[in-house]
């Protein structure tokens, strides 16, 4: 009888676990109710996002434990920390409640968890969640046992320094993308998914969001990371966070269970981040 393949892992984590932690965090962002443009244009961005990185999901096989792309199999022991960090710096982001207010200007739905009567997208950005089964994953959640805690965008400032974070990290997982000869696979795929949406003020509204997405990822490049081990216990940031400024090569660097920020950071996201409590005083 045939062996089955154990899936990919990150350390004592799964792809699959991690991925998919990823993909709920930002399934769960909506807007407040008394929004304007700019952060209906910020949403806008999460959502491309999360689309990017649910299509880089879909394509290396990341929730197909044992099956996931061969090429990635093939090159785990060389890729996988990479992958891992990406990963851990998206999930990181969304490590606690009070990082989230001060840091990136979200607070949590009164109630603790949604129902469709608290999200408050407009009409163009809700075709854009449509077509990018954003909503229909939230429906699907709103009928697990677990409850999630639901964030609505408050501070456009902050929530920027959020999609830097992220925009930063997945740039990272397509870098590996290109690795594995799949990068433009992936941009087709988001291509013909967006062909889908032919409502105009949708439209327009995703041209202004790539076009605010085109700043955002050049505040957030510049760095390099290579060979870079993280531990369980460790909350890390990697890239720029508040701030742009001079890029850096980070090298052979592991860390264990600690704070540690690589790249650029604010003040006053300096003080959440060394403030917060470390994951053993958790």
């Amino acid at each position: 009888m045939a062996t089955e393949a154990a899936g990919l892992a990150v350390g004592a984590i799964s792809l699959a676990s991690l991925f998919t932690t990823c993909i709920d965090c930002l399934d769960y962002i909506t807007l407040a109710r008394n929004y304007g443009r700019d952060l209906e244009i910020s949403l806008t961005q999460m959502s491309l996002l999360n689309q990017r990185l649910s299509i880089w999901g879909e394509i290396v096989k990341a929730q197909n434990e044992g099956f996931e792309l061969p090429a990635l199999r093939e090159q785990w022991p060389q890729i996988g920390s990479t992958v891992g960090n990406a990963l851990i710096s998206i999930k990181e982001a969304f490590y606690d409640a009070s990082g989230l207010e001060e840091r990136y200007g979200l607070k949590a739905v009164p109630g603790g968890t949604n129902t469709a009567a608290k999200i408050h997208e407009s009409k163009a950005l809700n075709q854009i969640m449509d077509t990018f089964h954003i909503i229909q994953r939230r429906r699907q959640k709103e009928t697990s046992v677990v409850k999630k805690t639901w964030w609505a965008v408050h501070d456009k400032k902050k929530f920027d320094d959020l999609l830097r974070t992220i925009s930063f990290n997945i740039d990272n997982l397509e870098k590996i993308s290109e690795n594995l000869n799949i990068l433009e696979k992936q941009k087709k795929k988001l291509a013909l998914v967006m062909d889908e949406i032919d409502d105009e003020d949708s439209l327009k509204l995703l041209v202004e969001a790539e076009e605010a997405d085109k700043n955002t990822a050049s505040a957030s490049s510049g760095h390099s990371f290579m060979n870079t081990i993280i531990g369980e216990r460790a909350r890390v940031i990697m890239g720029n966070a508040g701030t742009s400024g001079a890029s850096h090569e980070f090298r052979d660097t592991k860390i264990t269970g600690a704070h540690v920020h690589m790249g650029n950071m604010s003040g006053a996201v300096a003080k959440s981040f060394w403030n917060a409590s470390t994951p053993e005083a958790k």
